[in-house]
């Protein structure tokens, strides 16, 4: 009889390479949004006629756009004081009035002001 060759042997089948699911970066945190405050107090100390005094204050970067008025005032001689919160880093015009012009001080009552700035 005729010598019988033995069948090829298959190639060895190798599974397919695996891959690594891809890589997704890490969230970012963002550092959290704080909205910009900066208290401001102003104290006035009216004089005799506290119907003469006023002030206002104004955002000069936005076109000296008014932000807040106080006055004229009732009580005289007596501590006033208003808190505000300055909602954007700016710059500011505060400005004081006496309607009859003599000023708050000294002959007709001791009037003053105080601007207090906070953090």
């Amino acid at each position: 009889p005729a010598p019988t060759t033995a069948a090829p042997t298959p190639s060895p089948i190798t599974a397919s390479p695996t891959t690594s699911p891809p890589t997704t970066p890490a969230p970012t945190t963002e550092p959290p949004v704080v909205a910009y405050q900066r208290p401001m107090m102003v104290q006035v100390h009216t004089d005799n006629y506290p119907g003469e005094t006023s002030w206002k204050v104004y955002d000069v970067c936005q076109d000296d756009q008014l932000i807040l008025q106080h006055g004229p005032y009732s009580q005289p001689n007596v501590d006033e004081i208003e808190t505000l919160v300055l909602n954007s880093p700016s710059m500011y015009r505060i400005e004081f009035a006496d309607t009859y012009g003599d000023g708050i001080c000294c002959s007709y009552g001791k009037g003053s002001f105080q601007v207090l700035l906070g953090d």
